[in-house]
């Protein structure tokens, strides 16, 4: 048989674009995708929490937190925290109730420091924002950033309390619930090198120029030098949220809801599917 023959009689790979007139093409194993995000409601006192963990506790070292967030009011909502708002403070990522995001930290367990989203100025409701908030225990400094924009920065050296408190998504203190909607959170803490040298990386990594990314599109040795430890996609309807990276899943407390979220992922076991891709190739 000669050459000519046998790359005639080689099988062709099967795509639907052979299928004469086919206009749609649905897979659910191909082009389907997730879009949720966790939704709270302040006035059931909703919140996903985990207890106090070596994995999440932190103390005086490098550390960062990470994630998309949704106000439905501007009053003051806590979005990530370990700090019962008493004895038990460590640091807070939140909105302030009067006009700008916050990260706070303690090294006592009461007092606490802030730095202010100054930069970007001021929210609004119904609006996703990229929040990146860091703790430099090398040059003494606590950041935040929104939005991929400059990190607002305030001098703070006597480092963080490694204490008890839970980790808390949805509230801060004991009465700053979260009224609104949360998605792709990440937590790490002592990345390589550094987090002075990779705070632009991982902020301008995980904001993407606005589009976002899920864990899936981080490499392995990306995670491992961004010190990554946890990372919440919070794509489930209801109940548990699943840690994609570690064993940090959230207990849900008073049945936090799904909402949409800032941008669609590919969906995997157990994702609620709200979009499917057409395959046919026709556009």
């Amino acid at each position: 048989m000669t050459a000519r023959a046998q790359t005639l009689l080689r099988p062709v790979p099967f795509s639907p674009k052979h299928i004469p007139g086919l206009k749609l093409w649905l897979r659910a194993d191909r082009g389907a995708q997730a879009g949720g995000a966790a939704q709270f409601t302040a006035a059931n006192s909703e919140s996903l929490s985990i207890a106090d963990n070596a994995s999440l506790s932190t103390g005086d070292i490098d550390f960062w937190v990470a994630g998309w967030f949704y106000l439905d009011d501007l009053s003051q909502r806590g979005f990530l925290s370990k700090d019962d708002g008493a004895t038990e403070r460590e640091w807070a990522l939140y909105y302030d109730g009067f006009s700008r995001f916050r990260f706070n930290v303690s090294a006592n367990g009461t007092f606490f420091f802030s730095v202010t989203a100054d930069t970007f100025g001021v929210p609004s409701t119904a609006t996703w924002y990229f929040l990146i908030a860091y703790h430099d225990a090398i040059n003494d400094v606590i950041k935040i950033s929104v939005n991929g924009g400059a990190f607002d920065s305030l001098a703070h050296a006597t480092g963080v309390r490694d204490g008890a408190a839970a980790f808390r998504m949805g509230l801060f203190g004991t009465t700053s619930y979260h009224n609104g909607r949360e998605a792709h959170v990440a937590f790490g803490k002592s990345p390589v090198g550094g987090i002075a040298a990779l705070a632009a990386t991982i902020r301008d990594r995980l904001y993407n120029s606005g589009n976002g990314i899920d864990y899936a599109s981080l490499s392995p040795a990306e995670k491992t030098q961004y010190g990554l430890v946890s990372w919440w996609r919070l794509q489930e309807v209801s109940g548990t949220r699943n840690d994609s990276h570690g064993t940090n899943h959230l207990t849900d407390n008073n049945t936090v809801t799904e909402a949409a979220g800032p941008f669609y992922v590919t969906a995997i076991a157990d994702d609620p599917v709200t979009r499917v891709l057409d395959q046919s190739g026709s556009g």
